[in-house]
């Protein structure tokens, strides 16, 4: 996690993670060809097999593309030469819903029951087309990805989007993985809603799901990384309505607004591991090692001089697997080994609370600080 520390330092919230960087190559690790590309290198949206706009509510092919539709742009760009910008106009379409997407088929996607697939891609959000912000009655219907069911009125059972109604009043980036019953469409069992962070405008954002594809939450499961980072640990639950299988959608899809929406994509890909198609790209991303049982989280921090500090380390479902009270020393630092009572993950929640302080105020401020991991026999 990227931040800063401005001034003095209440209460941390850390999130922490390793990054590896990875060989390039476009097989997988049985040298198979496991890549299909929508990086939009081609110069159009050939790669994609068709567009969505809602301002006629049909569907295009990629050769009769309108400017309600999609544009490829040279700039920005998160790689190569090219990108897509996807524009939603004030009132368009049906009265409830706009869009401007793409999507690839279920062929294309695999999609089907049983497939193990890992799909990644940079989206990113304009100020200059974004001015008005996003529509808060519409709170999180504001979807830029989604793995859209096929032949089925339920939508998507994946996706994610932009939830403008947050308590701390900024957009925030999530996730959500709900099992849909395809006779009651209107009330899905929402199995996972996580907010993987703010949304900050002109900047890009790197995603990878790793998705297995199954109508039974017994057997699916998504996890996903963003900007490098495990924020969400394998989640089992329905990630397809039924057999038909699901397209992946990228674009803008969201409630009916009365301003415009913009938002460019790139660097789409798929693949059958992670290392394909993260390397493609030159991302940095890894598989999530483990913390082993017994063995320590060791923690470093500054700017806690003469500071008591409770440290609570918890797991990806904020559940607490230790905690610890420790002073910092006269130089602002503080560091403590917390054994591990059971297996985390390596993305943990770590957050020092100060307890008494001379040079803390008693309002809590967020920061980021430094956190190493280190395993000790």
């Amino acid at each position: 996690m990227r931040g800063r520390c401005l001034g003095a330092c209440a209460a941390t919230l850390i999130a922490v993670a390793v990054w590896i960087g990875l060989l390039a190559g476009d097989t997988d690790a049985a040298g198979t060809q496991a890549i299909w590309r929508g990086d939009y290198e081609t110069g159009d949206f050939s790669q994609w097999s068709e567009i969505q706009a809602s301002r006629t509510n049909r569907d295009y092919p990629v050769s009769a593309v309108g400017d309600t539709a999609g544009t490829i742009v040279s700039s920005p760009v998160r790689q190569g030469a090219h990108a897509a910008e996807f524009v939603t106009y004030p009132n368009e379409g049906r009265p409830s819903i706009d869009r401007s997407e793409v999507y690839a088929g279920v062929g294309t996607t695999q999609g089907t029951e049983g497939q193990d697939r890992y799909y990644a891609w940079s989206t990113m959000f304009p100020s200059s087309g974004n001015k008005d912000g996003f529509w808060p009655r519409a709170g999180d219907f504001n979807v830029f990805t989604q793995w859209h069911n096929a032949n089925n009125p339920c939508g998507s059972n994946i996706q994610l989007g932009i939830d403008s109604r947050s308590r701390r009043g900024r957009n925030e980036i999530y996730v959500d993985l709900s099992n849909r019953n395809p006779s009651n469409c209107d009330d899905p069992v929402r199995t996972k809603h996580l907010v993987l962070g703010r949304m900050r405008f002109d900047a890009w954002y790197d995603f990878v799901a790793h998705i297995k594809w199954s109508a039974n939450p017994s057997v699916g499961f998504c996890e996903l990384w963003m900007d490098g980072r495990h924020l969400m640990p394998k989640t089992f639950g329905q990630t397809m309505a039924d057999s038909q299988g699901v397209y992946w959608k990228q674009g803008f899809y969201r409630a009916a607004f009365s301003h415009t929406n913009t938002v460019f994509q790139d660097a789409a890909i798929r693949g059958s591991s992670l290392a394909p198609v993260t390397s493609a790209y030159k991302l940095s991303f890894a598989e999530p090692p483990r913390i082993a049982s017994q063995k320590d989280l060791v923690i470093s921090a500054k700017s806690f001089a003469q500071a008591k500090v409770r440290i609570v380390v918890s797991d990806g479902q904020r559940k607490i697997v230790a905690s610890v009270v420790r002073s910092a020393d006269g130089a602002g630092r503080l560091s403590a080994n917390l054994p591990m009572p059971r297996p985390v993950p390596l993305r943990v929640h770590v957050v020092l609370r100060a307890l008494v302080s001379p040079k803390l105020p008693a309002t809590t401020r967020r920061a980021t600080i430094n956190v190493r991991l280190r395993s000790k026999t």
